[in-house]
């Protein structure tokens, strides 16, 4: 009586640790084949459907060390024949692209063959499975994302960013680290950061908020909080953080240290009107020996004070300036000329001064026409930690037809604080 009987075995190989398989790494599969029976094996074929988590390496087969070129274990590997007491190794190579749920690759082949114990009678056909092969992958893996608590915001509006990950792997992720150079445009709130809702006093996203270690499953959730100082280029705050940390997949070998960013999160920025700086006066038309009385009124449209504010107005010749006649806010300024330089000193965000100064003219313009142009200028800090920004700006030009010519009344006019009175009427300017 004849008998047959087909030994096999599979064998995983890791060049590194035979032990454990790590995200990314190739993973070397060998089935050894043997004919341990009296009478040869025909037609076999070796089939082996790739692990979930795996993808199969093209072209990587080999029978007995000979490459088999297109050859593919998923839709079978023929071996022809082996004689009595004769193998045949097959190997191939897969690469391991994800983390099975179970944190383990397990997988199992099957040798299909055929054998004629007695030449009268058909072929006999086996399929045998081989030994299923369970390997654990052993990776720490955090998959960031960053949101923003607004889409669209305003210069002096406060934005929070949020960060989240998982340790996704299946060892701890050690040594956290998330680091967030902060978008042009913003100022950090000192003091806002937050680690699953506990407050961390002194952290800077900047320099680095510390986490510390994540076992597999658990999670993490950094907040801070922003202001927008300025209006950042093309309207848009773009903002990408980085996070920084340590595993060892391998017990046998040094620590792995990687960094990945999160996605861009964008938030867009509505435009505020800029500070306005506007000159008016109080009349359409004026003739020799009148009196103008002209406002100027900066209104602080920003997020930001504006520092050491200096208003200054360089008198057109055809009128003199009255002396103590300055008002600030409604509050008279003795002494204070407007071509020397009227300083508010700072002017908060939203606030507006308002200046009133009255002249006379005192000549005839060239052209018919008095002209007057004022300046401002101060300095914005939107970054603490940098040099203040200095802005130097003009007024429209206020433009006055001159009447002319004009006899007035030879009579005496003095100014009391608020109005000049002339004697035999009172009149107000």
């Amino acid at each position: 009586m004849f008998s047959m009987f087909l030994q096999l075995r599979i064998v995983l190989v890791v060049a590194y640790a035979p032990a454990l398989l790590t995200r990314e790494r190739l993973a070397p599969y060998t089935i050894s084949l043997q004919n341990t029976g009296t009478i040869p094996a025909n037609n076999i074929v070796v089939t082996d459907t790739i692990p979930v988590g795996t993808s199969f390496i093209q072209d990587s087969v080999t029978i007995n060390n000979v490459p088999q070129p297109t050859a593919n274990p998923s839709t079978g590997i023929p071996i022809s024949t082996l004689a009595p007491s004769e193998s045949a190794t097959i190997s191939f190579r897969v690469l391991v692209t994800s983390i099975p749920p179970s944190g383990e690759i397990q997988n199992q082949g099957n040798v299909s063959f055929q054998y004629q114990p007695d030449d009268t009678k058909p072929p006999v056909s086996v399929t045998t499975p081989t030994p299923t092969t369970i390997t654990p992958v052993n990776v720490g893996t955090i998959n960031p994302i960053k949101t923003a608590d607004k889409s669209i915001v305003s210069v002096g509006d406060t934005i929070t960013f949020t960060i989240t990950f998982q340790n996704e792997g299946t060892i701890p992720v050690t040594d956290i680290s998330v680091t967030d150079s902060l978008p042009a445009g913003t100022s950090f709130i000192p003091n806002s950061v937050t680690i699953n809702n506990i407050p961390v006093p002194n952290a800077n996203p900047s320099t680095g908020i510390l986490v510390g270690t994540l076992n597999p499953l658990d999670s993490v959730t950094i907040s801070f909080q922003v202001q927008v100082i300025t209006l950042p280029p093309n309207r848009m705050i773009t903002n990408i953080a980085s996070i920084t940390s340590t595993s060892q997949p391998d017990p046998t070998r040094p620590p792995v240290t990687t960094t990945i960013t999160t996605p861009p999160i964008t938030v867009e920025v509505n435009p505020n009107e800029p500070n306005t700086f506007i000159k008016t006066a109080n009349v359409n038309s004026a003739h020799l020996g009148d009196f103008i009385t002209y406002t100027l009124t900066f209104t602080n449209n920003g997020a930001i004070s504006a520092n050491n504010v200096l208003i200054t107005d360089p008198l057109p010749p055809e009128v003199t300036f009255y002396p103590n006649s300055v008002t600030v806010n409604g509050v008279a300024r003795p002494g204070t000329n407007p071509t020397i330089g009227i300083l508010i000193d700072t002017v908060n965000p939203g606030e507006s001064v308002v200046i009133r100064f009255i002249v006379q003219v005192t000549a005839e313009p060239r052209g018919g026409l008095i002209r007057n142009t004022a300046r401002i200028r101060y300095t914005l800090r939107p970054d603490p930690t940098q040099p203040p920004i200095s802005v130097d700006e003009t007024s429209e030009p206020n433009i006055i037809p001159f009447i002319g010519p004009f006899v007035s009344p030879n009579l005496t006019c003095f100014f009391d604080g608020t109005r000049f009175i002339r004697r035999g009427w009172d009149r107000r300017y």
